[in-house]
């Protein structure tokens, strides 16, 4: 089917991802991918400045943000991993968030990537 998913993504829910495309169709979740890639980057850049800044409530903020986005469009490791850096934002030392931090950057950056098969569908 020339609409269809083009390869199985080691990051989205194939099947979320399917019925966005269904519902809306490619060009729609074409777009709304690439707000998708636009928003993991901003929220990258938000993690690291607030860790550098030791802003734990914005820390906690983005982290809470990116739980339910990355949930919305079944980037589940991601969804994840932000929801135990937002319990961890109340429980840890600032400096001990770093690992997670960045851990969180890396995956927003491995959807970005993974997120670009997506972004030419019509």
């Amino acid at each position: 089917m020339l609409n269809s998913i083009p390869v199985a993504s080691a990051v989205f829910d194939e099947t979320i991802v399917e019925e966005m495309r269904s519902r809306l169709g490619g060009a729609t979740l074409a777009k709304l991918m690439e707000c998708f890639a636009n928003d993991l980057a901003k929220a990258g850049r938000e993690l690291h400045v607030s860790l550098m800044l030791g802003d734990r409530e914005t820390l906690k903020l983005v982290a809470h943000s990116l739980k339910g986005l990355a949930g919305q469009y079944g980037a589940r490791n991601l969804a994840d991993k932000a929801s135990e850096l937002y319990g961890r934002c109340a429980t840890t030392d600032i400096n001990g968030l770093g690992r997670g931090v960045w851990l969180i950057q890396s995956l927003c950056q491995e959807a970005i990537d993974d997120s670009r098969k997506y972004r030419h569908l019509n």
